[in-house]
């Protein structure tokens, strides 16, 4: 009954109210499901105020009746973490977040070794931000371009790996395709190519970082590369564009 009020089989719209009400009722006879929807409708607002407090209730109770799924601990790390609906508690969010990961949620190893990478409410640590990237890497396709960029940053300084150039550029791409923008990642597979004498490879992904940053130095590097793939009106271009910045 709530999921035909929730997904407006009932009307041309959604009921939120009433599927919020029968969610409840459900979740306060036991159901797991619902105990999600309800979290999940606080969380979002709909069909009452939007209450992370009492989203949070819900996520914990359902660790308490020990029916909490990977996207339940999840959601408590993530609360904890930003101090949503509660004081802000690094502690508690690694758990939380550590919980999920131990099931395979992908957010939960994405958020943990972004957290390790950027210090971000703990001391940085590049073999654990190392662990967690390449683990949400290897367990899905759907991590997001940071996490592609920051697992590829680790393979090319050397941050908890050993340097590899190559696996650094094949992340790197992965997130450039995505639609991440940054010209220092550009710049690094655009050197990858470079030392692989992949000219023109490396002449366009030092342009892309030139356009975006308006770095002279990419702009020589671009002119460099139009020069050895023998595109001298390129690099004359670029060279004066380096000068002219």
């Amino acid at each position: 009954l709530a999921f035909l009020y929730y997904y407006g089989k009932y009307s041309d719209e959604p009921d939120y109210e009433n599927a919020l009400k029968w969610f409840t009722k459900a979740a306060n006879a036991g159901n797991s499901y619902a105990l999600d929807m309800v979290g999940n409708m606080y969380m979002d607002g709909k069909g009452c105020e939007q209450s992370f407090e009492n989203a949070k209730q819900c996520f914990e109770l359902a660790v308490e009746r020990g029916s909490a799924t990977d996207y339940d601990y999840y959601i408590l790390g993530h609360l904890y973490h930003k101090g949503l609906g509660t004081d802000k508690d690094i502690e508690k969010a690694l758990e939380y977040y550590k919980k999920a990961a131990d099931l395979g949620n992908t957010q939960a190893l994405e958020t943990l070794g972004g957290m390790y990478f950027d210090g971000d409410g703990v001391a940085p640590d590049q073999a654990e931000a190392m662990y967690y990237l390449q683990k949400a890497a290897d367990s899905s396709n759907s991590c997001t371009a940071l996490t592609y960029k920051k697992l590829g940053d680790c393979y090319y300084y050397g941050y908890g790996s050993s340097y590899n150039e190559l696996t650094a550029q094949t992340y790197y791409l992965i997130a450039s395709d995505m639609g991440l923008e940054d010209p220092v990642m550009w710049n690094n597979i655009a050197m990858t190519y470079y030392n692989s004498l992949r000219y023109s490879d490396a002449a366009d992904y030092y342009v892309k970082s030139a356009e975006k940053s308006k770095d002279p130095v990419a702009m020589y590097s671009a002119a460099v590369c139009f020069y050895n793939d023998g595109k001298f009106s390129e690099a004359l271009k670029w060279f004066g564009k380096s000068i002219d910045n």
